[in-house]
């Protein structure tokens, strides 16, 4: 149904511009809560579990245009490749966390419009986008 798939593009877009902002303090997860109220009010249905029946965030997922279904972020991670010849301070191992900021930096590149990543030291948002930048010049 087209109105499900609209809903998904909005819920989609709705979990990074406002959940994404969403930070937790040392005695609140606001960001899970965010998560059950996105999957409680969202009809173009969030799962719930993992494959593996842990449970799961909206932010471990992404909506698939092409599948027209939720699909974990984890799909996208990447097998690590040893180069050798690189300084370990530059080593990047793919994980779900680190693929799913690098979509939101791609998307945001291709409609030309700015992203910024904002949190406290130590939360990998430097690392994050040199990453991306080197996988640019890559290609």
């Amino acid at each position: 149904d087209q109105k499900l798939i609209y809903e998904a593009y909005f819920a989609y877009a709705m979990m990074w511009s406002i959940g994404g902002a969403v930070a937790d303090s040392r005695d609140v997860n606001y960001a899970k809560q965010f998560s059950t109220w996105m999957k409680s009010v969202c009809k173009a249905k969030l799962p719930d579990k993992h494959a593996d029946g842990s449970d799961a965030s909206c932010f471990e997922f992404r909506y698939d245009a092409v599948c027209h279904e939720w699909v974990p972020w984890s799909n996208e991670v990447k097998a690590y490749s040893n180069l050798g010849t690189q300084m370990f301070q530059n080593i990047v191992v793919s994980n779900a966390e680190i693929e799913a900021r690098k979509a939101i930096i791609k998307l945001h590149m291709q409609q030309n419009k700015p992203v910024l990543f904002v949190g406290v030291a130590g939360t990998a948002k430097t690392t994050i986008v040199r990453d991306f930048i080197s996988e640019l010049v890559l290609q």
